[in-house]
């Protein structure tokens, strides 16, 4: 993909710039002080490469290409790759432009570029064609390249000649050698021989000759106009200025510097001059005289040879060095103060004076800077952290953990000690302030008319009534104040100065409208408080008495319920927001809220806040001063990044992984795709130094999930199992919720299989109607068969139910009927038992009769005949009880109910039956002997067998 092209006038090793005229009555001019911007180190684990990185290159949006030791090494803002030059040897300079790469190495010069179809790495080898002209390449260790519309040149330099090719490859030599150094100039490029200096132009002509100093090499020229004459930077001899035609040493701390530094290149950023060095990093000046040392190891960097620096179309500084590759984020809007960078401290708070001094509160004490030109130093009394420093009055006020106290001269005079001090804050009639405190709040009465410094300050007390840690206190628009605990909510209080008591009006918690977590922090916008919490900004209503989330002014320009840590207004009226790892500005340009302003960003996730409750410090030159983790750091809010900036994403291939290649596939507006089982690599790029480091990606497609997928840093993207279609994947940037970037899409149609082409459908469907029809008729004879079957199975199965029901009822008679006459059994037997004991009653008892009866007849002989009268009375009393028919009726009655009816029947039979009859026939029954029946009957055992 071809991209506008941005010459930069710089190189690496030998850099020719231009821009500022030097001349002698700018030597000595003061310098704006120099601050550092935050970086971004590319180790050799991440480039894949080697540690030797002599020349970078920048293709804008496209592309980074650094010379390395290991090859070729392409960015594209998602990862490093590593070609390797296909002779295997050192890459030693690079030009990138419209997607391609000129690369020269040892005994190599060739273009590389992707193969639009398969992705490949494909080389134009340029070595021969060049060699046939002039001889034999050792090293290409200068790439120049020159744009005019479609058509460019590369200019090579090599130890034996110089010469140019252009697009076609088509090749001209310029100067023979030997050559000591090239490099470019205002009017073409310059050429460095053994004594020698020639400036060539844009189509190989000379233009100037002049003559080299002696025993240097030439690192670059900076020559404005024919009025101001030129300047030489040498390795190591300095810097030399031309003076009638002949060039002189310039004394100058810069050139000193310079001779022990040694230089290899130079670039021209914004309004100053950055020199790269091999033993001290970069060095940066403004007047070419004086100069500051930037970035080097002790500030950060990752080694102090420097070998090349090139700047991007945002203005952010990329170098390349021993050791690795830095991006240097000069268009962010944070800078670190370089007397700061070698400090290893934390920061906390900060205070700068219009005289340019700053006291600098960290978590090792207190330091103070006359300037930002000389060393820090620490002012020893006072020990940290050190939470807040402001300016009551006239004197400087210092709070930390074992109390507070003012400065006068960097001597600390202790008004409060051992307990620790958050901050002060003036009262309302500007007499007294007051001072939060671990345990409260302390109230002190200020007299600025007082010249004793012991009357000028005094501790009145604590007030009483209040005993919470006040970190945040602040004062609300109707006198009332309110203190706010990160992890216990709001105190809205009543301060009595004259009774020196707090009236605790109110606490406010979860419970009272708060939202969960409760982490909640004060913020005060144009007298009005506000409360910053993880649901977002909340007011207190009065009315209700409760907090509720406040939706008016803000909600235009940031989430209403994000995450928020602190709201602080500038003395501008811009706002500054702490959400997640983000400060935002809204330069309102006062307290009232006016639409179509545009929020800046500055993203904190490479200078953490130490915590999201710190203030901020607006310096007197605009910029903000925030603490932060490895110490402080300065925001400008001109140079914020803007949300609608946010960096664009593309598609640099698409790799098809089921294929045996794995080949990439053409990048087309509709990627079309057999039918089957596909899984795809999409591979992402996205080149936008200003995101570098922070943007993630995300993807979804619609028709599948509605939902973005998880914000990853990885830039591919892995499908598969799509259904055959048409899908449209959507894909972009990730910085956080509320800032991502344009959405862009790319069109997959995966060819359906066979049988879900149209035509074999509608064959498909045609043979589904018959089968559906025969199935139907099928269906109704088999409907018709199986309603016959089941029904002579209901009726097989109701007589076999009848059946059964019929045996189960005759069972169940048998059954009783056995069980009935079981009981007749019984029972008869136990009629027969008792009928047998009443018949052997009253067969003992004949017996008894009989036997008295002829005991009595025995002894009738023996007694006097009046006693044998009373004799035979009792004999014919035993011999007429022995026929009682009370006994025969019980004995009848118990007979009856065993022999049913046996009475009534014999009778019935034989109606001439006497009752003696009967009791025969009734004594026969019971099967009783013939002397039993005579003994009942009373008469001889003959006379029973005659009547039987």
């Amino acid at each position: 993909m071809s991209l506008k092209f941005t010459r930069h006038v710089t190189r690496p090793l030998i850099a020719l710039l231009f821009g500022t005229a030097f001349a002698a009555n700018s030597i000595g001019h003061s310098q704006t002080p120099f601050n550092l911007a935050l970086r971004h180190p590319f180790t050799p684990f991440e480039t894949h490469g080697g540690i030797h990185n002599p020349y970078i290159s920048i293709d804008d949006s496209a592309q980074i290409a650094a010379a390395n030791n290991l090859g070729l090494l392409i960015y594209t803002g998602a990862e490093w790759n590593l070609v390797p030059l296909p002779n295997g040897t050192q890459s030693r300079s690079v030009w990138a432009h419209g997607g391609q790469v000129v690369c020269g190495g040892q005994g190599f010069v060739g273009v590389y570029s992707e193969n639009t179809n398969t992705r490949e790495a494909e080389w134009t080898d340029l070595t021969d064609s060049i060699q046939a002209i002039s001889g034999p390449i050792e090293d290409v260790w200068r790439l120049y390249g020159q744009v005019n519309g479609p058509h460019y040149q590369v200019i090579i330099a090599t130890s034996d000649f110089m010469g140019a090719f252009d697009e076609t490859g088509a090749y001209r030599e310029w100067q023979a050698g030997p050559i000591v150094n090239a490099f470019e100039s205002s009017v073409g490029f310059g050429v460095q021989t053994l004594d020698s200096l020639f400036v060539f132009n844009n189509k190989g002509l000379i233009e100037r000759k002049l003559q080299a100093p002696e025993d240097c090499r030439i690192e670059g020229l900076i020559w404005e106009n024919s009025l101001s004459p030129p300047i030489l930077f040498t390795h190591r001899r300095g810097i030399f200025e031309l003076k009638q035609e002949e060039w002189k040493p310039v004394r100058s701390p810069l050139s000193e510097a310079l001779k022990s530094a040694r230089v290899n290149c130079i670039l021209k950023h914004q309004r100053r001059w950055f020199i790269g060095t091999s033993e001290n990093g970069i060095l940066a000046t403004s007047d070419f005289h004086q100069y500051e040392i930037g970035h080097n190891t002790r500030t950060g960097l990752t080694s102090n040879t420097v070998l090349d620096l090139k700047s991007d179309e945002n203005g952010n500084v990329w170098v390349a060095m021993e050791g690795g590759i830095e991006l240097l984020r000069y268009s962010w809007p944070h800078r670190i103060p370089s007397t700061l960078a070698q400090e290893k401290v934390v920061g906390y708070s900060s205070l700068h004076l219009d005289n340019g001094e700053v006291y600098w509160g960290t978590s090792q004490g207190l330091l103070h800077q006359k300037n930002e030109s000389v060393e820090v130093r620490s002012i020893g009394e006072v020990n940290g952290p050190i939470w807040s420093l402001k300016k009551a009055s006239t004197d400087f006020w210092v709070s930390h953990p074992n109390g507070a106290g003012f400065l006068i001269d960097d001597v600390y005079y202790p008004l409060v000690k051992d307990e620790g001090c958050w901050n002060m804050w003036p009262s309302e009639s500007n007499t007294r302030w007051y001072i939060g405190t671990y345990n409260g709040i302390l109230q002190v009465r200020h007299d600025p008319e007082a010249v004793n410094l012991a009357e000028r300050w005094i501790v009145e007390g604590r007030m009483k009534g209040f005993e919470e840690s006040t970190r945040f206190l602040g004062q609300d628009q109707d006198t009332t104040w309110w203190v706010t605990h990160p992890y216990r909510g709001a105190y809205h209080l009543a301060l009595h100065e004259q009774k020196r008591e707090i009236e605790v009006i109110e606490t406010y918690g979860e419970e009272h409208g708060f939202p969960q977590p409760l982490q909640v922090n004060l913020c005060s916008i144009d007298g009005a408080i506000r409360f910053a919490t993880q649901r977002g900004f909340y007011r207190f209503d009065p009315a209700s008495n409760a907090m509720v989330i406040d939706r008016n002014g803000l909600t235009q320009w940031v989430n209403s319920e994000g995450a928020f840590q602190r709201l602080i207004e500038d003395p501008n009226g811009g706002l500054w927001v702490f959400e997640g790892t983000e400060i935002a500005h809204i330069p309102l340009g006062g307290s009232a809220l006016i639409k179509d302003q545009s929020i800046g960003i500055a993203p904190m996730q490479l200078s953490r806040p130490i915590a999201p409750f710190e203030s901020l410090e607006f310096m007197p030159d605009g910029r903000v001063c925030v603490p932060i983790e490895t110490g402080f750091v300065y925001l400008d809010p001109n140079r914020m990044l803007a949300p609608e900036n946010a960096p664009e994403v593309s598609i640099s291939n698409i790799r098809h992984l089921n294929a045996s290649d794995r080949r990439s596939l053409p990048l087309t507006s509709i990627i079309e795709l057999e039918a089957g089982m596909h899984a795809l690599e999409i591979q992402l790029r996205s080149l936008n130094s200003n995101w570098l480091g922070i943007q993630r990606y995300q993807w979804r497609i619609k028709n599948v999930s509605p939902a973005w997928s998880h914000p990853t840093p990885s830039p591919n993207i892995n499908l598969s199992g799509l259904e055959p279609g048409n899908h449209r994947l959507e894909f972009r940037t990730f910085i956080h919720n509320n800032l991502t970037g344009p959405v862009r899409h790319q069109n997959f149609y995966i060819a359906p299989f066979w049988y879900q082409r149209t035509s074999i459908q509608g064959l498909g469907l045609l043979a589904l109607v018959w089968l559906f029809y025969f199935y139907l008729r099928r269906n109704r004879q088999i409907l018709q068969a199986e309603h016959k079957l089941e029904k002579a199975v209901q009726i097989r199965a109701r007589r076999e139910t009848e059946a059964n029901l019929e045996a189960s009822i005759k069972a169940t008679e048998a059954a009783l009927q056995k069980e009935l006459e079981d009981t007749q059994k019984r029972q008869l037997a136990m009629k027969n038992k008792e009928l047998a004991s009443v018949t052997m009653n009253l067969v003992q008892k004949a017996q008894l009769l009989q036997t008295l009866e002829t005991g009595l007849s025995e002894i009738k002989p023996h007694v006097p005949d009046q006693e044998s009268i009373k004799i035979d009375q009792l004999v014919r009393i035993i011999h007429d009880g022995g026929k009682l028919d009370d006994a025969w009726e019980q004995f009848t009655e118990q007979f009856d109910q065993v022999h049913i009816e046996f009475q009534q029947r014999i009778t019935e039979r034989f109606p001439h039956l006497t009752k003696n009859d009967l009791k025969l026939c009734t004594y026969l029954r019971m099967n009783l002997s013939s002397k039993e029946i005579s003994t009942l009957m009373f008469v001889t055992v003959r006379a029973i067998e005659v009547s039987r």
